[in-house]
């Protein structure tokens, strides 16, 4: 469990750090004053990068938050939004999303089975602002190994309004 939570807190940094000091977040699903309305609304798996896994992704309103719910052929869930706002760049985190899998600490890939997975939850879509398409990273490799949603069999999951 603390893993988990190291984990989480050093991808956040890494993320507020990436792209210059200047950022905001929209804190557990708050509206505010509908700065992110423009997230509104469906996104399904753009299949020319990637299988169909049914994957859709509906972001609405309710009572002043913005929620999300999220499903494949393997899941349905249900959440609230946040937004992290930085200078350059704009991520949509999912924080109740488990992680198909993840193993840390993998330093010979001959080993991978033997190493334990590992309980993660909460993933972060990129906002593209040009495009307006948001997307992920489903996986990484040996030495980095971990899986976000194993019945979506491509490297980068990209979802189109």
């Amino acid at each position: 469990m603390k893993t988990k939570k190291i984990l989480i807190v050093l991808f956040s940094l890494f993320a507020l750090a990436s792209c210059g000091n200047k950022s905001t977040q929209n804190q557990k699903g708050d509206a505010g004053a509908d700065k992110y309305d423009f997230l509104l609304g469906t996104y399904s798996l753009d299949k020319e990068f990637c299988e169909d896994c049914g994957m859709i992704l509906t972001i609405e309103k309710e009572v002043g938050k913005y929620v999300y719910r999220l499903t494949t052929t393997k899941q349905d869930v249900k959440g609230l939004v946040n937004v992290l706002d930085e200078e350059h760049s704009m991520s949509v985190q999912l924080p109740e999303i488990k992680w198909a899998d993840y193993k840390e600490g993998v330093k010979d890939p001959d080993e991978l089975d033997q190493i334990p997975s590992q309980e993660v939850f909460g993933i972060n879509f990129e906002y593209d602002a040009d495009t307006g398409t948001l997307m992920l990273q489903n996986y990484g490799n040996t030495l980095n190994y971990f899986l976000m949603f194993e019945e979506c069999d491509c490297k980068y999951i990209i979802l189109k309004k």
